[in-house]
C-alpha cells in the first residue's frame, strides 16, 4: 500500500478507520465515577503520523459517534461524543503539525522513534485534556458530578491508557516505516491486551472496594 496517490491513500485511512471502530468497542467502566475507558486510542494516534490531520480527526469523529451509538445514546449524546473526540484529536494535530519538522512524521528529520517519543507524549497529554474536559462539563451537567472529581477519577486510568497509547503508536509506526504497513493488522493485539490488563485492574479494584466497605 502507497500513502502517495490517492488510490492508496483512501485505502490506508479506511483500514486505520475499520481498526478503530473495532477496537472502540473495547470499553472499561470506572464505576466510581461512571465514566469508560475506551482503548481505541492508539489506532486514533497513529492514524495521524500515518494519515495526517484532517483523516485523523475524522476518525475521530466516526469513533465519537460509534461510542454513543454502542451506547444507545440519544442524538444529543452522539453530537457532543462526535463533536468531543474531533476537537481533542483536532487539537492534539495541530499541535503536532507545529512541532514537527517539514515532512512531518514521514520526513527523513525522524531518524529514530525515540526523537518522536516526546512529541508523541505532548499530544496525547494535549488530548486527554482536551477531552477529559468536555467529558467532566457534560458529566457534572448530566449527573451533578463535579469535573474535579470527574477528571481526577479519570486520570489514572483514561490518562495512563491515551499515554501508553501514545507510545505505543510510535512504536507501531516506527515499524511501518522500515517494515511497510502491513504491520498495522498484528497491531490490533494492542488494544485487547490493554483492554484485559485494566480490565482486571479495575476488577480488582473494585471487589477489594466493596469488601471493605462491607
Amino acid at each position: 500500500l502507497m500513502r502517495d496517490d490517492l488510490g492508496g491513500s483512501i485505502v490506508l485511512w479506511a483500514v486505520m478507520a475499520l481498526l478503530t471502530l473495532a477496537t472502540g468497542s473495547l470499553n472499561v467502566m470506572i464505576r466510581t465515577i461512571r465514566c469508560r475507558v475506551a482503548f481505541s486510542d492508539v489506532f486514533m494516534l497513529l492514524s495521524l503520523l500515518i494519515c495526517g490531520i484532517a483523516p485523523a480527526t475524522l476518525i475521530a469523529a466516526l469513533e465519537g459517534f460509534a461510542a454513543s451509538s454502542r451506547e444507545r445514546g440519544q442524538w444529543p449524546k452522539k453530537l457532543f461524543n462526535t463533536m468531543g473526540m474531533a476537537i481533542s484529536i483536532h487539537c492534539a494535530a495541530l499541535l503536532f503539525v507545529r512541532i514537527t519538522p517539514a515532512g512531518g512524521a514521514w520526513g527523513s528529520s525522524w531518524r529514530s522513534v525515540g526523537a518522536l517519543v516526546p512529541a508523541m507524549i505532548l499530544i496525547a497529554a494535549v488530548h486527554y485534556l482536551v477531552n477529559a474536559f468536555l467529558v467532566s462539563i457534560a458529566v457534572a451537567l448530566e449527573r451533578g458530578v463535579s469535573p474535579v472529581t470527574v477528571i481526577g477519577g479519570s486520570i489514572l486510568w483514561s490518562g495512563t491508557e491515551i499515554l501508553l497509547g501514545s507510545l505505543l503508536a510510535t512504536a507501531v509506526f516506527a515499524m511501518v516505516r522500515h517494515a511497510g504497513f502491513y504491520v498495522v493488522l498484528p497491531a490490533l493485539l494492542i488494544p485487547f491486551g490493554l483492554y484485559f490488563i485494566y480490565r482486571v485492574t479495575i476488577d480488582r479494584l473494585d471487589r477489594a472496594r466493596v469488601s471493605s466497605q462491607g
